[in-house]
């Protein structure tokens, strides 16, 4: 099977954009807390407290802030 042209999307604010590079990488919501990296938070409180409180299922198990959100469409 081929998946040419075919992409992921991460939403983030531009002023974020310095700190990914010089992280060298996106890091999820909870990883961010423990290394104490600071960013532009353009998120919903009310997604957000329902994303802390998805827990995932399947190993490596967690929640939703325990990984990186990818989208794989353009958000309107």
């Amino acid at each position: 099977m081929t998946y040419l042209n075919r992409y992921l999307y991460h939403f983030t604010h531009i002023s974020n954009f310095e700190s990914i590079l010089k992280n060298k990488g996106l890091y999820s919501n909870n990883l961010m807390k423990v290394h104490g990296l600071h960013y532009k938070d353009i998120a919903q409180n009310e997604i957000q407290t329902r994303r802390s409180a998805t827990l995932i299922p399947v190993p490596p198990f967690g929640n939703l802030h325990d990984y990186v959100p990818f989208y794989f469409g353009i958000m309107a």
